[in-house]
């Protein structure tokens, strides 16, 4: 067998292999393999809204009045972390519904 040299293939042949998992979890009719694609689609969803909240938040100009440095970023980032989780487990944005919708309608 012929060693893959190219990383993005990698990546691309690891993604997959993700993605057919949970289309596998979709198609069963096990309660513990539809939990874990909900868990995944929330986790999914988590990540999204922790990266938009990152990137709105550089948008924010520093007005100077607090030190800010490392303790003030990473409290700032184990906050957004943790709202993101539950903007996460509330479907607020309704991207794990839509991923739900998405795998089970198929």
């Amino acid at each position: 067998m012929k060693p893959v040299s190219n990383p993005l293939m990698v990546k691309g042949a690891l993604e997959n292999k993700g993605i057919d998992t949970l289309k596998r979890l979709s198609k069963s009719s096990d309660k513990k393999d539809m939990d874990a694609l909900k868990k995944a689609c929330s986790d999914f969803e988590a990540v999204f809204v922790r990266q938009l909240l990152k990137n709105m938040r550089r948008t924010v100009m520093k007005s100077g009045l607090l030190e800010g440095g490392m303790r003030q970023e990473l409290y700032q980032e184990m906050f957004d972390g943790e709202v993101s989780k539950v903007i996460a487990e509330r479907g607020a944005f309704g991207v794990r519904d839509m991923l739900l919708n998405y795998f089970t309608s198929k």
